[in-house]
């Protein structure tokens, strides 16, 4: 399931809004592993799409678009387990992506 927002419930457990418009509500305790890619590839070529997938004990996925927009990014780190990235270094070129994939 694609998500498109996603917020702390009082109780503690997120509510995701998906792409297709349904809305899940998942503890935090079953979320699993990250998986990671940086690129998306076609029968054009490859294209820079960082984003990762996330296990969720007894249901879907999520995926996760790493170039949208994260408002709270130390919850978003802590929650999803991925480190950020140090700042780029001026005059070297690097993708918009300030994630890395998990440890």
């Amino acid at each position: 399931m694609v998500a498109t927002s996603i917020s702390r419930l009082p109780d503690g457990r997120l509510r995701i809004q998906t792409l297709n418009l349904t809305r899940r509500t998942i503890a935090p305790e079953r979320l699993g592993p990250a998986g990671y890619r940086s690129y998306a590839y076609s029968e054009s070529g490859g294209v820079h799409a960082p984003r990762a997938w996330v296990a969720v004990q007894g249901g879907l996925p999520i995926y996760l678009d790493l170039l949208a927009d994260i408002p709270d990014p130390e919850a978003f780190q802590a929650l999803f387990r991925l480190e950020r990235r140090a700042p780029r270094q001026r005059g070297r070129r690097a993708p918009r992506n300030d994630w890395d994939p998990p440890v």
